[in-house]
């Protein structure tokens, strides 16, 4: 145990800082380090398990075929941890503790919607990036929170991408401005590490790249729901607890 619907009109009644956001993220995620990188390395044990099978020479004499199968594998482990760390995050905001048993329970249970919205996502940012790279970033900022609102809201997959786009209205370049430095924090980390881990052994350089993938997946998926926590705050000035009343 780790100690602690339809979009409303936007009112105006607060503010989304970047600076805030990450300030928060990065106090959950160090509180709960150990809870989150267990989820995440729970949630990716079949492509763990499908590594280790391959290092052993089984099933390796297609190489585009095993990385094709342990790419599918890592996407659908990431979506069961994004949404059991997102349901860490609403717990330790409300003060309320969490086992980790409950949020992969989460994560399972919001595993169709979650899995809806991220290839929509996907399409729809693919689509974007084809017309002009600059409507394809911004489409991804417009649905950054579609995830959070799938799994806390429970809306069904198209109406959380309308809610989420409800929800960042005003915000998505600041909301930009979060993800470029996310995505060059994580690059930079596994850059060093696979240069590091390359050295260390066929284990190491095989499997040292997606634990570390998963730390990084995990830091982002506090961040994506305290982002959409405090959005609910600033556009609808909503308490936690009834952010997260669907769970009790």
């Amino acid at each position: 145990m780790v100690d602690p619907s339809v979009a409303m009109p936007d009112r105006g009644i607060g503010d989304f800082r970047v600076g805030d956001a990450f300030s928060r993220s990065f106090e959950i995620f160090s509180r709960h380090f150990v809870a989150f990188l267990v989820l995440a390395l729970l949630s990716n044990l079949p492509v763990f398990l499908y590594l280790f099978v391959l290092t052993q020479g089984v099933g390796a004499g297609n190489p585009g075929m095993a990385a094709g199968i342990s790419g599918f594998l890592g996407f659908l482990g990431s979506l069961i941890a994004n949404g059991a760390i997102i349901y860490g995050v609403v717990q330790t905001l409300r003060n309320q503790s969490f086992s980790v048993g409950r949020c992969l329970t989460i994560g399972l249970s919001a595993l169709i919607p979650i899995l809806g919205v991220s290839i929509t996502v996907g399409v729809l940012v693919m689509l974007g990036m084809i017309l002009l790279i600059v409507p394809g970033i911004m489409v991804f900022c417009a649905y950054y929170v579609a995830v959070p609102a799938a799994v806390v809201e429970r809306p069904g997959v198209f109406a959380s991408l309308s809610r989420s786009g409800v929800l960042t209205k005003g915000h998505r370049w600041r909301i930009f401005g979060i993800l470029v430095v996310v995505v060059i924090a994580s690059a930079a980390v596994q850059a060093l590490a696979e240069v590091i881990l390359g050295t260390m052994g066929l284990y190491a350089a095989v499997f040292g790249p997606l634990a570390l993938t998963s730390i990084v997946s995990a830091f982002g998926a506090v961040v994506n729901g305290v982002v959409y926590y405090q959005l609910r705050v600033a556009k609808e000035g909503v308490d936690i607890e009834e952010i997260a009343r669907v769970f009790d």
